[in-house]
Formats: C-alpha cells, sequence, structure tokens
C-alpha cells in the first residue's frame, strides 16, 4: 500500500521545521491496516512532524513506527488509540505534545534522548501501561503526564506529579491545587497508597496545603494513608492534628477521628480542658 493510500501530507508551516508533516491517517475504519511505519522522506522532503489529532481514534493500529526525521508529535496525535501497544519513538525527535497518547493502548514507551518538550496528559489514563525509559530529562515536563497509569510503578507515577524524573522534587504548588480542586474519588494519584508513601518519604509535599491534602482524605475515608503519613512526619504538627480531628469529627469518619486521637495521645498528650463529642 502507497504512502499516499495512508496518509495526506501537507507542507509544514512552521520553517523552523521545513519539509512535510503528516496531516490525516486515511486508513482509520479500515481493521486490516494495523502496523503503521511513518516514512521518513515525501516528495524528496523530510517528513518533520505528525499533526495534532492525525491517528485520533484510529481503532485498528497495534504499532507505529516513528523515524527520526519527525522532530515534532502534535497534541492528540495518537489519542483513544485504544489497540496501539507499542510505539517506536527514534532519536531525534524533540516534542510530543499534550494528551499525545492519551488513552491509548501502549504498554511500554521509550522516550528518545533527544526529548525537549513532555507535553501534559501526553500518556494520561494509559491504563496498560506497565514501562517508562527515559533517555533524558525533558526540559520541558508537563502536568499530569502518567496521570492514572495504574499499572506503572510508582516511581513513575511521582515524575508525572512532581514534573522531574527526579523524584525527590516538590510538588508544584499550583499542579497540588489543580488536581486536588479536580480530584474525583480514586482517581486522584495522590491517594494510591504506593504513590503516597513515595511522595511523603521524599517529601515531595513539602509545599503544598498539606491540611487540603488531608480533608480531601477524610472524605474519601482513607484511614490506611494515615499510618503511612505518620511515618514521614507529615502529622507531627499539634495544631494540624486538631484541626484534623474536628474536621473528621463534623464529617462523622470515625475509623480517621479515633486514629488522630490515638496519634495526638501519643505524640501530644491532651489538653484536659478540651472536649470531644464523638
Amino acid at each position: 500500500m502507497s504512502v499516499d493510500e495512508l496518509f495526506r501530507f501537507i507542507k509544514n508551516t512552521d520553517k523552523t521545521l521545513g519539509g512535510y508533516a503528516v496531516a490525516e491517517y486515511l486508513k482509520k475504519n479500515d481493521p486490516d491496516v494495523t502496523d503503521i511505519e511513518i516514512p521518513t522522506e515525501y516528495n524528496g522532503l523530510p517528513v518533520t512532524m505528525i499533526l495534532s489529532g492525525c491517528f485520533s481514534s484510529a481503532q485498528s493500529i497495534t504499532r507505529v513506527s516513528v523515524p527520526g526525521s519527525v522532530l515534532v508529535i502534535a497534541s492528540l496525535a495518537f489519542y483513544n488509540c485504544v489497540s496501539l501497544e507499542e510505539a517506536e519513538l527514534s532519536e531525534g525527535l524533540t516534542v510530543l505534545g499534550s494528551s499525545v497518547f492519551e488513552l491509548s493502548g501502549l504498554k511500554s514507551v521509550k522516550l528518545p534522548k533527544s526529548l525537549k518538550r513532555l507535553g501534559s496528559c501526553a500518556f494520561q489514563f494509559c491504563r496498560n501501561l506497565e514501562r517508562v525509559e527515559f533517555g533524558n530529562e525533558p526540559s520541558e515536563f508537563g502536568a499530569r503526564v502518567f496521570h492514572s497509569c495504574d499499572k506503572l510503578p510508582p516511581e513513575i507515577s511521582v515524575m508525572s506529579l512532581t514534573r522531574s524524573t527526579n523524584i525527590t522534587s516538590p510538588v508544584r504548588k499550583a499542579d497540588f491545587r489543580e488536581m486536588m480542586d479536580k480530584f474525583i474519588g480514586a482517581d486522584c494519584d495522590y491517594f494510591r497508597p504506593d504513590i503516597f508513601e513515595l511522595l511523603a518519604k521524599n517529601k515531595c509535599l513539602r509545599n503544598c496545603n498539606v491540611r487540603f491534602l488531608f480533608e480531601k482524605m477524610i472524605n474519601e475515608d482513607m484511614a490506611e494513608l494515615l499510618p503511612l503519613a505518620e511515618k514521614y512526619g507529615m502529622l507531627s504538627n499539634r495544631e494540624l492534628a486538631d484541626i484534623l480531628i474536628s474536621y473528621g469529627i463534623d464529617r462523622k469518619n470515625t475509623e480517621i477521628t479515633a486514629y488522630l486521637l490515638d496519634l495526638k495521645n501519643r505524640k501530644f498528650g491532651f489538653d484536659h480542658e478540651s472536649e470531644l463529642n464523638l
């Protein structure tokens, strides 16, 4: 099958890239086309870009190979390619746009050393993604890159929250607040126990509103996280303990309130003048 049967190309308007861009994949509804190789050249000029949404929702693709001539894969390029298990990304690639592989079926991915920008939500909701290899740390590391990739080891998921390959980096206040504001039940990575433990152990939450975090935790009845928080010194403040005890009582969360009362007794002792109505 010729490249003109598979793709529609356009001249790249970005003069810094030049060459051609893949503008459209023409076989999205063809179940017989499963293995895709992006050409290095078209009409004698290099193929340097894959445009936004080019392959999105192509249901049959299982593998794609991107040559080193491609410098940019724009946002949503492979969005919702649910059967896509393998993406070969060659050295030369500098940009992966936002949500570029979101909701795809990828199982593993190796990011080239040449990559400079990793867009927000690039691999969000890739539920089958188990392994990620970094060449170098991208100079621009977007938010929520690996959000809700449940099979990834916590070390990679923490990178998504700290926006760095250094898992001791602090979470940015704005990113923390945004995710807490959008928090929906167990869909929040902060509350996956292995991720929370790694964040707490490496003091990644040191610049964030910890009270806000614990109030969300109480709302969701996540008592199993409290021993981890205590273990790594996140509940060593008496004032915070008092605030959370009152919050737990208001929310009628007896298990968490009981834990916090016991913690206060062990760490600080009780103020005999205070009255608690459980």
